[in-house]
C-alpha cells in the first residue's frame, strides 16, 4: 500500500476506508462514497491535499453541494479550555483558511451523529487542534484529544 505525506509532513499508509469515512461525514452514502475513493489513483508519497483535491474533483461530478461540504471540512483534536464561551470555538489562523472561515463566521463541530454550531474564533493555537467549552465538549459526546470535524457550513 502506498504511503501519504501529510500536511505535516509525516507520512503514513493510506487507507482507503479513511477517505470513504470523510466523505460520508460530508454528507455522501456509503455506495457512493466507496465509489469516489475507488476512483482515486493513489501513487507513493503522494499528499494528502492531492488526494482531498482528487476526492473533490470526482465528488464535484455526482454532487457538487457535496462537494463543497468536503472542502470545507477539516479533522481537529478537541482541547477543552475554560475561557472559551459556550457560544465559541477557538480555531487557528491556519485552520480558518483550511475551513475557508472567518472569525465570526459560523462552523459546524460533528462527532458522530453529534452536532454543534458554534462562531468561530482565532487564537494562536495549534493548527491541528480545536478548543470548546467543557459544556460544549459534553454535548457532543468528547474528552480532551478526541477527534472531531469541524466545517464550514
Amino acid at each position: 500500500m502506498p504511503n501519504v505525506k501529510k500536511r505535516d509532513g509525516r507520512t503514513e499508509e493510506f487507507v482507503r476506508e479513511k477517505l470513504e469515512k470523510s466523505l460520508i461525514n460530508a454528507g455522501l452514502d456509503q455506495k457512493a462514497a466507496k465509489e469516489v475513493a475507488n476512483s482515486i489513483a493513489v501513487r507513493e508519497e503522494i499528499t494528502s491535499e492531492e488526494i482531498r483535491e482528487a476526492a473533490f474533483n470526482k465528488l464535484k461530478e455526482i454532487d457538487e453541494k457535496t462537494a463543497y461540504h468536503y472542502a470545507g471540512s477539516r479533522r481537529f483534536a478537541a482541547r477543552s479550555a475554560a475561557d472559551v464561551s459556550i457560544e465559541a470555538a477557538r480555531l487557528s489562523e491556519k485552520a480558518l483558511e483550511n475551513l475557508k472561515l472567518e472569525a465570526g463566521q459560523n462552523v459546524s463541530i460533528v462527532n458522530g451523529n453529534n452536532k454543534l454550531t458554534l462562531k468561530a474564533e482565532r487564537a494562536n493555537i495549534n493548527e491541528r487542534e480545536i478548543y470548546l467549552n467543557k459544556e460544549n465538549m459534553e454535548r457532543i459526546g468528547v474528552s480532551d484529544g478526541t477527534r472531531i470535524v469541524a466545517q464550514n457550513y
